[in-house]
């Protein structure tokens, strides 16, 4: 895709703020996602900034009656003796609350507009106030569990305080689902429906969470934008061809090891295989069907089989990578080269969206293990894949027989379904360009 200079794109004067940043996290797809995103806003806008996903997780006690500087160290030492307990109790009994966020994003943000001078709320509200146009990351957080995350609570929060500070807010790059153990939490959807009711425009990244976006609150404003990391297109061709030959030199700090060293070659052909966010639920389990899985797959196929957990719910990985003594390339990893060697690999098993999306971006095709939502199903429609088959993220001795057919499938068909994968990437990554172009719209709309 030809290039465009910060100079033809930029605009001036307004600012820009990106909520969540996940680029600090060990995610391969927190870090890919939202690093593509943010240099789509940077090439359009001269003032961009963001709110590290820190904010997001980091729950905070408010409405203390002594001052935050005094209960917040007694608060934190609350189990150390019976004095302390007291306190604890004493501010509970008088309103304390231990989260800023709540379901009712409404709340959330009237706690934020209250406790704005407050640790780091003030830091939030801060930079909420001084941005033009508020962009949410809204990732793959935004599934109606019976318990919330609170990842997408504190989103919505920020949408909320957004709107009643009177800025142009967007919702982007997200995910729209049922969870499908759990089906709906319909407080949850409603409150969520009524707070994305106040963003200007919501970018949903598949058509499955478009459909049942239409379906379910159907006076949402929804469109259909791939997700940001097809962005990455261009980027990844290098990537992929810049992968080293000797695994060694991808080692990262942490991990550099005896047993991690002449191991990997990247010269040769090669399998990878990770875990999935369903399967990030239930470790213990994880442990055995994906020891079983890797023992199947290394049987069956005459050529490396590497081991690649994505993020840190994929920490089972370590121990099958004991068990199986199969290699295993650490999460770690510089996330160009980690996108680079699953878009180099012959055939990628894998239950993450994101790193589906980067070996696609090479041409690697994938077998698609279940996630915690309609993920890795609605990817295969958006990659356009024949046959949709999604199997169990918790592969039983059926499924793993049927991994390795597909998987046989897939290698069998060689360059040309290669070509016809990183052509179909390509047309998502021109599709996703748009993300950039709602923000653009709304700014000299303004």
């Amino acid at each position: 895709m030809p290039e465009q200079s910060r100079e033809q794109l930029s605009v001036p004067d307004i600012k820009v703020l990106v909520v969540s940043d996940t680029t600090r996290n060990i995610n391969w797809g927190g870090r890919a996602a939202s690093l593509a995103l943010q240099q789509c806003l940077a090439s359009r806008f001269e003032k961009v900034r963001s709110i590290p996903g820190d904010y997001s997780t980091t729950p905070i006690v408010i409405d203390t009656v002594f001052s935050s500087s005094l209960a917040s160290p007694l608060l934190a030492r609350r189990n150390r003796n019976a004095i302390l307990r007291a306190y604890y109790r004493f501010e509970k009994a008088f309103g304390m609350k231990e989260d800023f966020i709540e379901l009712d994003p409404a709340k959330s943000a009237q706690n934020i507009l209250r406790n704005r001078k407050f640790g780091i709320i003030q830091d939030l509200y801060a930079a909420v106030s001084e941005a033009d146009i508020v962009v949410v990351d809204g990732n793959g957080d935004l599934i109606f569990r019976a318990q919330p995350a609170r990842i997408p609570l504190f989103n919505l929060a920020v949408i909320e305080l957004a709107s009643q500070l009177g800025k142009e807010v967007q919702y982007v790059n997200s995910i729209f689902a049922d969870c499908p153990i759990d089906g709906r939490n319909e407080s949850f959807h409603q409150f969520a429906r009524s707070t994305l009711a106040k963003c200007s425009k919501i970018a949903l990244r598949d058509p499955a969470s478009i459909r049942l976006a239409k379906l379910s609150a159907p006076e949402l404003n929804v469109e259909f934008v791939p997700d940001s990391l097809f962005l990455w297109y261009d980027l990844l061709q290098d990537a992929s061809a810049n992968v080293p030959n000797n695994g060694d030199y991808v080692i990262p700090f942490l991990h550099e090891r005896l047993e991690h060293y002449g191991r990997l070659r990247f010269d040769q052909p090669y399998i990878c295989l990770s875990g999935s966010s369903h399967a990030a639920f239930f470790q213990k389990e994880a442990i055995e069907a994906y020891s079983a899985l890797a023992t199947v797959v290394r049987d069956r196929f005459d050529m490396n089989v590497y081991l690649t957990p994505t993020c840190r719910g994929d920490r089972f990985m370590y121990e099958v990578a004991a068990r199986t003594s199969l290699p295993i390339i650490p999460a770690e990893l510089p996330i160009v080269m980690a996108a680079g060697i699953v878009g180099r690999a012959q055939a990628y098993i894998t239950g993450r969206y994101h790193p589906a999306i980067m070996a696609s971006l090479g041409g690697t095709p994938c077998v698609f293990l279940g996630a915690d939502s309609h993920k890795t199903t609605s990817l295969q429609e958006l990659l356009e894949y024949e046959q949709v088959q999604t199997f169990s993220a918790l592969p039983s001795p059926v499924d793993r027989t049927r991994v390795c057919e597909v998987a046989t499938e897939h290698l069998n068909a060689g360059h040309e379904l290669r070509s016809r994968i990183r052509a179909i990437a390509r047309r998502r990554a021109c599709e996703a360009q748009k993300v950039g172009d709602l923000v653009c719209h709304e700014s000299t709309a303004g």
